[in-house]
């Protein structure tokens, strides 16, 4: 299909170059991905707040310029909800199909009575003045007195012979069997008896249909009725005359939903669109047409000028401002890159995918220019002195001639990217690239040589027409070339190289140039004598593009756009255009300026703003509180709040109602009592926020400046901050108070730390020092004279039995041993097989001792790790010698020692056993109560190693135990177990 809509085109334009296209009104479209409830709406109203209140096939909802919320009642009958109108005391009125009327009273829906059995399915048409209400179908008028609440029902009975009804000076009037009646006294009562048949005779008489009426400004009225067949007649209504009228022939043929007059004008809502009428006496002449296509039900103005329409299918359209208005091109084109002003009414349009269109902005007429290549148009230019345009498409060049665009030549200009050319009288062209800045001759002139070159990027290049002087703007600066072909550098005293990247030169000859990031410079020859920023009014330093209009300007930026005048003052002012006004982009890259309309060329098609029509009249919106959150508590709107210093995190939301809401104005709030300037609130933003008060009282103030900065009439609600307990004085006395007694207590505690510490340093030493000599104990208990001596005792013996190799090893053995024991001696702890090493060796010896008649197992589990698992240093070896000492060395045969070692992983535990057979602890010391010298002395190891387990176990967190266990058999005595069990 886009093939074939080329075709045409195509053949129109060699045939007959001009193509008509429209221009429509920029409109935003709402639908349900904006929060709107559902996409089929009958009717629109605005009441006295600004809330837009829309009925429709979900309810009755409202809009507050944010969100949309749908009443609801308990007892209404289905979802639909029709006819809004809006009353004396604000109240919005409607009904439903099934006959239940409703009004709203604040948020909610009040259900005022049923007709059902009175209209039986059919939907009443409403009509409201300030005393009545009344419900009408072609078969019954119910009135209703708003004063009294009362309810009166007049049987019409008579179909087909009616016309809805409509208000005109407060009076709500009729049209029964060609009778002009109004509501008086709960009555209809008869005005005046037309003198014309509505509804005709023969067959269209017969048809059904719909007859209304729609009251003027001027006290006329228009009766029209349309059949089933879209056949309308229509009267006007003057001195109760009603005369015949023709509507304009677009509207042939096409169904009429309503009519209503906005501003002195008629909007005629149809199933193609709205059809914008005006009155010329007697004559209704259509002015144009909107919405194409789309199945409109109502229109209404809000009082910030915006028109709102409701459809059946396609949720809401809202026009900003008709005065702004997009040109329509075909669907095949891409999107346009550049637009220049042309010959006389003419713009220059070029498009994405090479195609170039010369726009007739009177005719609204297009024609296309052919050109041979398909590249993007990177840029255009007009050459009024040779009746030619220059167009440029990256690598490839043309001329085309104004008066006939088929005459396209390719140019001999051999540069390419060009982004912008201007021509300099009739031999010289100035023009930047992507590469290079230059002014060179005329294509196939006599010169070759370029005039000025500079290798370098550029953005846009400009000739000052009083001057001569030739601007261009660069990468890296701005540069001027004077009339004697100079070049100097354009800067600032503050700012250093202006970045510009879009020139315009006004009517008084001063050069503007507009920069990424810093605004505006106004530059006389090569002066910099003015900076605008958005400190002066800019909408914002980012600036997009500028165009002169005499000596103001029209300016893009990334925030909307500007018209920026000088004022008698000598001062600028500005007046601004941004989405909400309905300008459908702010990508611009082009403007154009001509007469009464300014063009913009943007990434979202070329649209115009009419320099008179299209800035609205400044209305201060109303500004409202909606939510008040103190310590992130959602607490009822009032006038006035105590809260508490600890918690007064204060958040104030607030909303403005309408289309433009929170847009439309930068509001401001001011903290009375805490700050003395107004603080400007971010556009958007609908809420203030505290993180904390200090004690006092303040009023929060907000409102929304007028033109000249003054905030009139601003809301408020006070805030009153109590001071917590902790700030009064009696608390900071007793905080002091018991901060010097902290630090008192403090000192006194370090001290007795310092003092326990130290006499802990002290029981260590000395228990240091008593383990020391412990180990002394020991080491002498290992090296006692009975022990020597019988080893001394037994080396003698085998020398003197010539048993040099027994008595050499014995002697070894001893040496080694006394060695072990020495070494042990010096450290706190030795690994087990160490411990199990001199262990061994201590047995062998006293094995010999024992000639031979003793044995003994030494031996470990396999969870005894031998090197990591420590024990104290002669430790052990005590129990050994008391084993051998007190129970073995009495028992004359058969005489076993067994010593196991055994680690625990699961409570981490090395657990040594000593086992002997020998006589037994009661035995042993019967015999030693039997002899003078064993009752005087106590055993010296035993002792030892007694005391030393204690002091052992005062630095310990796990304490070692040594347990000793009589072995019996049958009551007999049968040896000794020493179990001990050392921590890891």
């Amino acid at each position: 299909m886009r093939v074939l809509n080329y075709f045409i085109l195509c053949l129109l334009c060699l045939g007959n170059p001009l193509v008509v296209f429209a221009q429509d009104p920029v409109s935003i479209h709402i639908t349900e991905n904006e929060g709107l409830p559902g996409q089929e709406f009958y009717g629109l109203v605005e009441d006295r707040k600004g809330f837009i209140w829309l009925a429709g096939d979900k309810g009755l909802s409202r809009f507050d310029g944010t969100t949309f919320k749908t009443l609801e009642h308990p007892e209404k009958r289905g979802l639909s909800f029709f006819e809004p109108v809006l009353d004396a005391q604000d109240r919005v009125w409607g009904i439903n199909i099934s006959g239940q009327l409703f009004y709203t009273e604040g948020e909610e829906l009040i259900l005022f009575a049923d007709f059902k059995d009175d209209l039986k399915g059919s939907l009443a048409a409403l009509a409201i003045s300030s005393q009545y209400l009344t419900l009408s179908t072609q078969f019954v008028s119910i009135i209703i007195d708003l004063h009294a609440m009362r309810i009166t029902k007049k049987d019409v009975r008579r179909p087909g012979q009616f016309a809805y009804g409509s208000v005109s000076n407060d009076t709500i009037y009729f049209v029964i069997n060609n009778e002009l009646k109004s509501v008086v006294n709960d009555a209809l009562e008869l005005d005046v008896r037309l003198k014309t048949n509505l509804y005709g005779s023969g067959s269209y008489a017969n048809r059904i249909g719909r007859g209304k009426l729609v009251s003027l400004s001027d006290n006329r009225m228009i009766l029209y009725h349309q059949n089933e067949f879209r056949k309308t007649k229509q009267f006007l209504i003057t001195n109760k005359i009603a005369k015949p009228i023709a509507f304009p022939d677009e509207l042939t043929g096409i169904r009429i939903l309503r009519i209503k007059e906005i501003d002195k004008k008629l909007w005629v809502l149809t199933t193609d669109g709205a059809f914008l009428c005006s009155m010329q006496g007697d004559k209704i002449l259509l002015e144009d047409h909107y919405l194409k296509g789309i199945f409109l039900t109502d229109v209404i103005k809000d009082r910030d000028t915006n028109l709102w329409f409701s459809t059946l299918e396609e949720g809401v359209y809202v026009l900003p401002n008709v005065h702004i208005k997009r040109l329509d091109f075909p669907d095949h084109f891409e999107r346009p890159v550049h637009m220049i002003q042309g010959k006389n009414k003419e713009l220059l349009i070029g498009f994405g995918n090479g195609d170039v269109i010369v726009y007739n902005r009177e005719t609204r007429e297009q024609s296309l220019i052919d050109l041979p290549g398909k590249r993007t148009i990177s840029a255009m230019a007009y050459d009024p002195n040779k009746a030619k345009y220059l167009l440029f498409q990256d690598v490839k060049n043309y001329q085309v001639a104004t008066d006939n665009t088929r005459d396209v030549k390719e140019d001999a200009l051999q540069f390419v990217a060009i982004k912008n050319m201007q021509t300099i009288g009739d031999n010289q062209l100035m023009f930047v690239s992507s590469g290079q800045a230059a002014i060179v001759p005329y294509p196939n002139s006599n010169r070759q040589d370029p005039y000025f070159l500079k290798e370098k990027r550029g953005y846009t290049c400009m000739q000052n027409p009083i001057t001569g002087a030739k601007y261009f703007a660069l990468v890296d600066e701005l540069i001027v070339i004077d009339t004697e072909g100079r070049e100097s550098q354009i800067t600032t005293e503050h700012a250093g190289q202006i970045l510009a990247h879009t020139l315009a030169i006004t009517a008084d000859g001063h050069l503007w140039a507009a920069t990424f990031t810093n605004g505006l410079f106004e530059i006389d020859g090569t002066r910099v004598i003015s900076h605008i920023t958005e400190e002066d009014g800019l909408l914002s330093n980012r600036t997009t593009t500028i165009a002169a209009d005499g000596t103001d300007l029209w300016i893009s930026t990334s925030s909307g756009i500007q018209y920026m005048a000088h004022t008698e003052a000598g001062t600028v002012a500005f007046k601004n255009l941004k989405k909400q006004d309905g300008i459908p982009s702010y990508d611009i890259h082009d403007i154009v300026v001509v007469e009464g309309a300014v063009y913009f060329g943007s990434s979202n098609g070329v649209f115009s703003v009419s320099k008179q029509q299209s800035f609205k009249e400044f209305r201060v919106p109303e500004v409202y509180f909606t939510q008040v959150s103190i310590n992130k508590n959602e607490l009822p709107i009032k006038e006035q709040y105590t809260i508490k210093e600890s918690e007064s995190a204060t958040r104030i939301s607030f909303n403005a109602n309408g289309f433009r809401g929170l847009s439309s104005g930068n509001y401001r709030y001011k903290l009375d009592g805490f700050d003395k300037d107004w603080t400007a609130i971010r556009q958007g933003v609908n809420e203030v926020q505290f993180a904390s008060l200090p004690r006092g009282k303040y009023t929060f103030l907000l409102g929304a400046p007028d033109e000249n900065g003054t905030v009139h009439s601003p809301e408020k609600i006070e805030l009153i901050v109590t001071q917590v307990f902790y700030k009064t004085w009696w608390f900071r006395l007793l905080v002091i108070g018991i901060m010097i007694g902290l630090i008192i207590y403090y000192f006194i505690r370090k001290n007795k730390k310092q003092e326990e510490s130290r006499q802990k340093e002290l029981a260590q030493v000395q228990l240091d020092k008593e383990l020391i000599l412990l180990k002394l104990e020991n080491l002498q208990s290992q090296m006692n004279p009975h022990f020597i001596f019988n080893a001394l005792n037994s080396i003698q013996e085998y020398i003197v039995d010539n048993e040099k190799d027994l008595a050499s090893s014995y002697l070894v053995k001893f040496s080694r041993l006394i060695r072990m024991y020495l070494d042990q001696s010096r450290s706190n702890s030795i690994s087990l097989e160490e411990e199990f090493a001199a262990m061994d060796l201590y047995l062998q010896l006293e094995k010999v001792r024992f000639e031979d008649k003793l044995h003994y197992t030494l031996k470990g589990s396999e969870d005894a790790d031998a090197i990591s698992l420590k024990v104290p240093p002669l430790f052990i070896q005590p129990y050994v010698e008391n084993a051998l000492k007190h129970g073995l060395l009495h028992r004359h045969d058969n005489r076993q020692l067994d010593v196991l070692f055994e680690y625990v992983p699961s409570t981490k535990m090395l657990q040594v056993t000593v086992a002997d057979n020998g006589i037994g602890r009661v035995a042993s010391q019967s015999m030693k109560n039997s002899r003078p010298f064993y009752q005087t002395h106590q055993s010296f190891a035993t002792q030892a190693n007694a005391d030393r387990v204690e002091l052992l176990n005062k630095s310990r967190t796990r304490t070692i135990t040594v347990t000793t266990t009589d072995l019996y058999e049958k009551e007999v005595a049968t040896g000794t177990r020493v179990f001990i069990e050392i921590p890891q």
